[in-house]
Order: C-alpha cells, then sequence, then structure tokens
C-alpha cells in the first residue's frame, strides 16, 4: 500500500522523449502500412502530384517550307503580290546542309554581296512567302519559288506551284505531282473556312525565317559555299 505521505516518482525527461519516439515511430508504421502499393500494370498508380502549380504556354511554331506536306488538306491566306499584302517578295538560296533531308532555303538581298554572289553564279532564285494553314490547325509559310524565265523545265514547275497557291487561297487542296509538275486535289466534303483574322501575317513569317536571313558574306553557309574555313 503506498504511503500517501510519500512523494510519487516522476518520470525523468529522458523517459518521457524515449515514449515520444515510440509513439511516434508507431504512428508512422502505421500509416505505412496503410498506404497502397504501387501497381507497375498500372502507370497512373505511380504518377505523383505536383506540389507546385504547372502553368503551360501557348506557342506558335512556323517553318519556312518548299511545299506543303504531302497528303495534308491546306489553305492559303489571300494575299495581293502588287502591294504586297500578306505576302513577301523575296529572293531565296536553296542549301542542302550534310546529314539532313532536304534544302533549306535561306533568304538574300540581291544587292549585298553575298547575293550578287549567288546571282553570279545562278543560285538566287525570286519567291514568294505566303502563309498556309493545314486542315488541323497548323500553321507554315511557304516559299514559292516563281518563274524566272530562264529555264523552260524549272519554270513549268513553277508556273504550277504559283497556280496551286492562287487556288488554295479559295479551296482547301492537297498538291499531286507528275512529269508536267503540281496539281491541285480537290477534297469530297465543304470544309469550313480558315480563321484568317487572329493571325498577323507579318509576325508569323517574321517566326518562320528569323534563323534563315544571310546578311553577310561571314555568314556559315556562304562560307561553305565558297569553300572557306569557319571564323
Amino acid at each position: 500500500m503506498t504511503d500517501p505521505k510519500q512523494p510519487h516518482e516522476q518520470p525523468s525527461e529522458h523517459t518521457e522523449l524515449a515514449k515520444s519516439v515510440e509513439s511516434k515511430k508507431e504512428n508512422i508504421g502505421a500509416a505505412s502500412t496503410s498506404l497502397p502499393k504501387p501497381d507497375p500494370t498500372n502507370i497512373k498508380s505511380i504518377i505523383c502530384k505536383p506540389k507546385i502549380p504547372i502553368t503551360i504556354e501557348e506557342t506558335i511554331a512556323v517553318d519556312l517550307v518548299d511545299k506543303p506536306r504531302k497528303e495534308h488538306w491546306f489553305r492559303v491566306r489571300p494575299f495581293d503580290l502588287v502591294e504586297p499584302v500578306d505576302c513577301w517578295p523575296v529572293n531565296v538560296f536553296e542549301y542542302e546542309h550534310a546529314g539532313e533531308m532536304g534544302k533549306t532555303q535561306y533568304l538574300l538581298d540581291p544587292e549585298s554581296d553575298a547575293g550578287k554572289l549567288l546571282l553570279m553564279h545562278g543560285k538566287l532564285k525570286p519567291a514568294v512567302i505566303v502563309l498556309g494553314m493545314y486542315f488541323h490547325g497548323g500553321l507554315f509559310a511557304w516559299c514559292v519559288k516563281t518563274p524566272m524565265g530562264q529555264h523552260r523545265g524549272a519554270d513549268k514547275w513553277a508556273h504550277t506551284r504559283v497556280q496551286c497557291a492562287m487556288i488554295a487561297q479559295e479551296q482547301w487542296i492537297t498538291m499531286e505531282s507528275d512529269a508536267t509538275g503540281y496539281s491541285p486535289r480537290h477534297p469530297a466534303s465543304e470544309f469550313d473556312p480558315p480563321e484568317w483574322d487572329k493571325h498577323n501575317t507579318d509576325e508569323l513569317l517574321n517566326l518562320a525565317c528569323k534563323d534563315l536571313v544571310i546578311n553577310s558574306m561571314d555568314h556559315e553557309v556562304i562560307r561553305l559555299f565558297t569553300g572557306r574555313a569557319a571564323s
């Protein structure tokens, strides 16, 4: 029997700390056993929720192309070559880099030193860049090479390219080719016209051509063309 006059034995600080640690271990163990194990056959079961909000900004990618993708329906924004409006009359140099499929179109001023050099070698071609849209909504800048009046065979292909671009201002088409050049193919059903008003042609063409302008004889492509070592 406990003597009420004797003081109770107080637990030491170390004893209380040990009990607290043991209690936390038990709680953690209980929590870990209650969590479901990831199912390796269910991808969603191993995806973690982001701890910070993720914001996705809409980006527009516009590439300069020699011609629209094969078998893709497309339209061209109506343009006027006389003013010019919604198009860029340009001079282009086509260069095929090692290890790449197809040629890259470079823009030059024909009065520049590089432009005069390429013109002398017959490598500078007239073209008009127009804004195009595929049926799924993707945008592209189409470098439509125009007739030069010097080579009948090349001009035949150039004429048919220009004709397809003119038709695509009013109708959805794809382009097919044969021995006589390009020809348009029309869809079996009517498609809604593109919404051009929300797009700024100059801004998008700038975006497509920003890294494709040759403005110096020291440009990498001119050095490759002339056989000079890189600086």
